[in-house]
């Protein structure tokens, strides 16, 4: 599970710090206060939380590591639930380096059955996208865009704004993938729905929701062949990413550019 606004919401910055660094140097210190006294379900939580942040910092090494080591630790306390969530974090990793989506479907499929018996219905639904992102990459169109159903149909029950709003700009990217949007009315309808999640997580400050739905609808904007505008929301987004350290959104702007 990624729910990296949330976890900067905590942290107080200065205006002129980033917050995704202040927010991993909160967890850092944590991390070593709760490693000194031994508590071991803590750590686990700050480590899985800090390769959340890492990984919005474009830095997989750095969060890779976290995930394996709050894995190591709750593989030892032997709760299913929390060892599935380093493991969908890993498999989200994975997926955002390029490695198999097929050896990753398998491992989300296993996490996404942990979270059903245990009724978490958030991690469920991240569950859900993360599994649709993998069987997109794996050229299962068709059956990406039911699992985003899933996923869509959970978070529209769910009372964390971040879970809908991460789940409907996946939904983006999956139902635009192989449609023509520059005519097509789900083209349309999506940028509609990424307009709205924009204003509304900028208003309640949650900068990476924001960036990333604007990357979202900067890419739809350049499959519908409207090349000058996409280009310069993407250089924008760019520029905003890196100032505000969300580092794997600028690179991804980069690359849509092109």
């Amino acid at each position: 599970m990624r729910l990296p606004d949330q976890l900067v919401q905590g942290a107080v910055a200065e205006p002129s710090q980033n917050p995704q660094p202040v927010a991993r140097q909160g967890f850092e210190q944590s991390l070593a206060i709760w490693q000194k006294n031994g508590d071991q379900d803590s750590s686990a939580y700050a480590m899985w939380s800090s390769g959340n942040l890492l990984l919005e910092e474009d830095d997989f090494s750095g969060a890779r590591k976290m995930y394996e080591q709050a894995l190591a630790i709750r593989t030892t306390a032997g709760d299913k639930l929390s060892i599935a969530e380093p493991e969908l974090g890993l498999a989200d990793l994975s997926l955002e380096e390029a490695h198999s989506a097929v050896a990753e479907e398998a491992a989300i499929r296993q996490v996404l059955e942990v979270f059903q018996k245990q009724k978490a219905r958030d991690d469920e639904t991240n569950a859900w996208s993360i599994l649709a992102r993998a069987l997109l990459a794996e050229g299962k169109a068709s059956a990406a865009t039911e699992a985003m159903q899933h996923a869509r149909f959970l978070a529209a029950k769910s009372q964390n704004p971040e879970i809908r709003w991460r789940t409907a700009i996946t939904a983006a990217r999956i139902e635009t993938a192989e449609k023509d949007v520059a005519h097509s009315a789900a083209g349309s309808a999506k940028r509609r729905e990424l307009t709205a999640i924009i204003a509304q997580s900028r208003e309640l400050g949650y900068q990476g929701i924001a960036l990333d739905a604007r990357l979202a609808f900067a890419e739809i904007e350049m499959k519908a062949g409207q090349m000058t505008a996409g280009c310069a929301d993407l250089a924008a987004i760019e520029t905003d990413a890196k100032v505000k350290g969300y580092n794997l959104v600028a690179r991804k702007a980069a690359i849509a550019r092109g």
